[in-house]
């Protein structure tokens, strides 16, 4: 086999390891064309594999050698004039920060990357819904609301133009539990249209999420009963779809509905499902929590 063969050997069997989310056996695969590419100075091959081997990095949450590699893939693809792939990269770097916090680094990585894809007038909706869906998220953690709402639904259109009805549904969940300290009758809308939307696409998990959403706000408004049952609405779905996460905060949420109301043994009932929840999970701190809950004197409650 001669190096020619042989680097298009490595970068396919590259793609097979990264498609199966092997990414030590990726990127090893990629370097091995990267080596080539560079020996032959074939700037176009060159970029495409440092993009992947970043992206395979950021995968294993190998920080700095994702950045590395995705920086030197930006340059490349900017010296070949290549705005799509200028655009993809920006979008990875932008996604490497944004998971690390980074919200004003991740928030020019993405605006920069709208702008590439505005003007190149590109059809890629998948990535225009995900770069909006992130500004907006960004935006409400600096508490500019007006701007994400707009980026939000920017991605919302994108997401019905593709019929994606789960991302729709998550997106609408995500938006109701933003607003819902401001204005919660505009959040109980969105939990109500995201419950739909999940419903329609099957999502157990993400109906389970509204449902749930919806019984803070009952609870909140003083709408005991109604809390309850939402929560054993979430529950149902939760434990189908096996969401133990989710169910012990949920049986927090309604040990303490049942406290309001007074029904202080289905109250310790609701604590004790998720002590045992929390313990099987190992969440060392919520146990702790949930323990003062079960613990704690009726008299307390009347205090509180």
């Amino acid at each position: 086999m001669d190096t020619v063969q042989a680097a298009q050997h490595a970068f396919e069997a590259g793609i097979e390891h990264f498609k199966r989310e092997e990414y030590d056996q990726a990127i090893a695969c990629f370097e091995q064309g990267l080596a080539w590419a560079t020996n032959q100075a074939n700037r176009e091959l060159e970029a495409h594999l440092r993009l992947l081997i970043g992206q395979s990095a950021f995968e294993l949450d190998d920080v700095p050698r994702a950045r590395e590699e995705l920086v030197q893939a930006h340059e490349l693809f900017r010296q070949l004039g290549d705005r799509s792939k200028q655009a993809h990269t920006r979008r990875e770097l932008g996604e490497l920060t944004f998971w690390h916090e980074q919200y004003e680094l991740a928030q020019r990585h993405y605006r920069r990357a709208l702008e590439l894809l505005q003007e190149i007038e590109s059809d890629d909706i998948e990535t225009l819904a995900l770069i909006h869906t992130r500004l907006g998220a960004i935006a409400f953690e600096q508490e500019e609301l007006d701007i994400a709402h707009t980026h939000y639904q920017q991605a919302l259109a994108c997401y019905h133009q593709l019929g994606d009805t789960v991302s729709a549904a998550n997106l609408l969940i995500e938006l109701a539990t933003n607003v819902q300290p401001e204005d919660p009758n505009r959040a109980r809308e969105l939990f109500e249209q995201g419950h739909l939307l999940a419903q329609q696409a099957g999502d157990e998990y993400l109906a389970s999420v509204a449902l749930h959403g919806l019984g803070v706000l009952a609870a909140d408004n003083g709408r005991l009963d109604e809390a309850v049952s939402w929560y054993r609405q979430a529950l149902t779905l939760k434990e189908h779809c096996g969401d133990q996460e989710g169910q012990i905060f949920t049986y927090l949420a309604l040990g303490a509905a049942y406290r309001e109301l007074g029904r202080i043994d289905q109250a310790r009932a609701a604590w004790q499902q998720a002590l045992r929840l929390a313990k099987h999970e190992e969440f060392e701190d919520v146990v702790v929590v949930v323990r003062a809950l079960i613990e704690s004197r009726v008299e307390d409650w009347l205090r509180s």
